[in-house]
């Protein structure tokens, strides 16, 4: 029983993007202490009041479920939610590792540390060319590389967006192809832009630097960024929309 309430409620966890680093700092515990607490079988009440209170995990609840199937969904839950929550937690372990928004800024942290990226959420979509370590799915946040077309429908990357993308190793990063887009991982954050090199004017600064471009230039202006300022390079191979677009009007030009 200890070993499944521990396996459900780290699954919740993820399902609610947290790793168990995040959830010890909401906690207010240490990540050891937050590993010993759920490997418990009698976890004290106050570990489950905190869970229910900041996660919304009825340890109760969990204990009297046969699985975490059987258990009544929340009603504010969504059926695409949980959908998407299905896709984004995927159990195979080819699976890509995924980086919502609420886990970029640990990502940016401590993307070195193997623990915690066996933590993270799991992106599993039957049919996608892509596993293994050398891509990962990050999600889009903020509008900078949003644009609207025509008909003021938005385009390119939008917030809440999902994108897969493939990582370069920084001795190939003078090769990369200019104005291709990709999430730039730095110390503090992690960003999605177009990236254009650029030399150095002064050779005693270094060979390159990058200049990074938002699609939504008008309130994003451009900036650079020395190779030394970044941590890991991807580039984006392919966006994921949960959203259709919307109805589009066309001239009736048959009849019966």
């Amino acid at each position: 029983m200890a070993l499944n309430l521990e396996r459900e409620i780290k699954h919740l966890l993820k399902l609610k993007g947290y790793t168990q680093e995040q959830a010890a700092e909401k906690l207010q515990i240490s990540r050891q202490t937050l590993a010993a607490k759920l490997s418990k079988a009698n976890m004290d009440a106050d570990f489950k009041a905190g869970l229910k209170e900041h996660f919304d995990i009825d340890v109760d609840a969990l204990l009297h479920a046969d699985t975490i199937e059987n258990l009544q969904q929340p009603t504010h839950t969504t059926g695409e939610e949980i959908r998407r929550n299905k896709a984004v937690d995927g159990s195979r372990r080819d699976a890509l590792k995924a980086v919502p928004i609420r886990a970029q800024a640990g990502y940016a942290q401590h993307f070195m540390d193997p623990v915690y990226l066996d933590e993270l959420q799991r992106f599993d979509i039957p049919g996608l060319p892509y596993a293994g370590d050398r891509f990962r799915v990050f999600q889009v946040s903020g509008d900078s590389m949003e644009v609207y077309n025509k008909e003021n429908q938005p385009e390119g990357l939008r917030d809440g967006m999902w994108v897969i993308a493939k990582k370069i190793d920084p001795e190939y990063w003078h090769q990369t192809f200019d104005f291709f887009v990709h999430v730039i991982v730095t110390p503090s954050r992690i960003m999605i832009k177009r990236l254009k090199r650029e030399k150095y004017e002064d050779s005693k600064k270094g060979d390159y630097y990058f200049v990074a471009i938002s699609d939504n230039e008008d309130v994003y202006p451009q900036f650079t960024l020395d190779p030394s300022e970044i941590e890991e390079l991807w580039e984006v191979e392919r966006k994921i929309d949960w959203n259709m677009a919307p109805p589009k009007r066309f001239e009736i030009k048959v009849k019966r």
